[in-house]
């Protein structure tokens, strides 16, 4: 699993081109990959004597409909993106609408809130040289309204993504290392000639006409691929800055872990997920639903597939990704690669590079879950909750090569199960996952775009159940406007969220978090809305039918109504 071989779903390594989709491994058996490369051996140290992780997984967050009790879905509100400011000001403790809305989402039910604790303000100007100050002070203040706090160890930059209406870089000695070695970042296809109707045929005239046409390399966040090259950032690896950064964060913040803050989000790639950045909206390179490219072209990824192909027996495939894999905005079956007839992927070597791609990702997720367990502690010991975030990727799903799915590294074809691999591997580390999307219905989407939110989200959902892996749920896209909710959307997050009782027999999820808290969610044409769906979501029960919409709903179901007024 650690090697350059193909990860599968029983958490062994096979030959590159061969592994199997289906099947299940043994529980626990996920090592910690460390940066001395040593592991916790076939079991983390974390397991319980004789109880298997997932036994205890199951036990701890195993829905309540399962143990004989109706159990409801908590709710978290995201913070706004410039709560914490660049120079380390608390944006809105001083306006009387925020301390307002914070009491009043108390009352209504709201457990707690969410914010992203920004690489760029607390490690700003130094390398170890951390400031807390703000994110002290907001905890507190979220404490004094009744509520919770999530965090989100945000080691991305923030700007150019949808819903980005703020913008932060990484730190600016970060950003200095970034600009005297390019190897730090993630970088698209080089050479590539993206010509004016080159780019309007992949995409069917859907694309702008300003793209470079050479390789670009995306500031985001840093490439995996450089997780563990030592010296990079004034004398350290990246990983190990995540983990002082989290080590910092636990001595500094100790007193309000698992009083006030329950909860963090491990910053895993661009906006906080586990994913390559393959789909970036900078300089308006990508627009949906183009299928994305791999970000496989930078130095460190290069070496690492050399040495996959050389072990696959394959030299030949060491030189870069697929050659006909497309561009940010084709469709998959306007390339050679995704195609779903005689389409690439299906080929040995297809299946190899898809592997070697999605396993670079896996082993990224672990290295900072083995690093967020070494700082807080086994699941039995840590005071707070640690957590993946998955994109919810559900463009092009329904195509059988995920074409969009794959370039992210959520390899979701024939030959391995991403969502299953990675839902082991948070198992093993006593980690929670969050998924987006659950907002989304497949009838409201382009049906030339293939899409399958709810197809996806129901696999998810099922792959955590058998493992008892809890899953928390996020909308992707804002849920209301100046002055009225997406009604449909907060009906299809109740029904997404909560058990089912029909034949897929899913329990629920262990919370959502809405994006995001605004001044407009304190006006009456909304408060009444959102206070009703807050009601609705902390109720147990199962839900036996589709009641996030009307023109949808079963015959003998009723829709919840939601006032427009409280």
């Amino acid at each position: 699993m650690h090697g350059n071989g193909t990860r599968t779903r029983e958490g062994e390594e096979e030959e590159e081109g061969t592994s199997p989709r289906h099947g299940r491994g043994d529980e626990g058996s996920v090592g910690c990959r460390s940066e001395s490369g040593r592991g916790h051996g076939k079991k983390p140290p974390h397991v319980q004597p004789g109880k298997g992780m997932r036994g205890w997984m199951w036990e701890r967050f195993l829905p309540e409909r399962h143990k004989g009790k109706p159990q409801g879905v908590p709710v978290h509100v995201m913070l706004p993106l410039d709560t914490v400011q660049p120079d380390g000001t608390v944006r809105y403790l001083d306006e009387k609408w925020f301390q307002q809305l914070l009491k009043k989402m108390h009352k209504a039910g709201v457990k707690g809130l969410m914010v992203d604790v920004w690489w760029g303000v607390v490690e700003r100007d130094a390398p170890r040289k951390y400031n807390w100050e703000p994110y002290r002070l907001l905890a507190k203040h979220v404490a004094s309204a009744g509520l919770e706090l999530h965090v989100v160890f945000s080691f991305h930059a923030c700007g150019g993504n949808v819903g980005d209406t703020f913008c932060l870089p990484l730190p600016k000695w970060v950003e200095y290392a970034m600009d005297r070695c390019s190897d730090l970042l993630y970088k698209d296809r080089p050479n590539l000639r993206r010509t004016k109707s080159e780019i309007s045929h992949y995409s069917l005239e859907r694309s702008p006409t300003n793209v470079e046409a050479t390789s670009w390399a995306n500031k985001e966040c840093i490439s995996l691929f450089a997780d563990e090259k030592q010296g990079l950032l004034e004398g350290r690896s990246p990983m190990q800055c995540y983990r002082d950064f989290m080590m910092s964060f636990r001595d500094s913040m100790g007193d309000l872990i698992g009083n006030v803050i329950t909860d963090a989000v491990i910053g895993a790639g661009p906006c906080g997920e586990l994913r390559y950045p393959s789909y970036p909206m900078q300089g308006a390179r990508w627009q949906f639903p183009g299928i994305g490219e791999f970000m496989c072209y930078g130095k460190f990824a290069l070496e690492s597939l050399q040495i996959a192909a050389k072990k696959a027996g394959h030299p030949e495939w060491g030189k870069g990704g697929p050659h006909d894999a497309g561009c940010y905005n084709s469709f998959p079956d306007h390339t050679g690669f995704f195609t779903s007839v005689g389409g690439r992927y299906q080929t040995e070597y297809g299946k190899f590079f898809l592997n070697w791609y999605s396993n670079e990702l896996l082993n990224h997720g672990e290295r900072l879950l083995c690093a967020a367990s070494d700082v807080f502690g086994s699941p039995t010991e840590r005071k707070m909750s640690i957590t993946l975030k998955l994109a919810g990727i559900h463009w092009w799903h329904h195509h059988p090569s995920h074409a969009a799915e794959s370039t992210a590294g959520y390899n979701n074809t024939s030959s391995q199960d991403f969502y299953d691999l990675i839902a082991r591997t948070c198992l093993s580390y006593g980690a929670r996952i969050c998924f987006t999307c659950v907002e989304m219905e497949e009838c409201a989407q382009p049906s030339l775009a293939r899409c399958g939110p709810e197809t996806l989200l129901l696999h998810i959902r099922k792959i955590c159940a058998l493992l008892g892996v809890q899953l928390h749920g996020e909308n992707a896209l804002p849920c209301h406007g100046v002055d009225e909710f997406n009604k449909n959307a907060l009906q299809r997050i109740i029904y997404s969220t909560h058990a089912s009782g029909d034949s897929d027999n899913l329990p629920a999820m262990g919370g959502f978090t809405f994006l995001r808290l605004s001044r407009e969610l304190a006006q009456p044409m909304l408060w009444g809305v959102w206070v009703n769906f807050v009601q609705e979501m902390s109720k147990g029960g199962e839900f036996h039918g589709r009641m996030f919409s009307r023109k949808s709903l079963p015959r003998g179901a009723s829709a919840i109504e939601f006032p427009s007024s409280p």
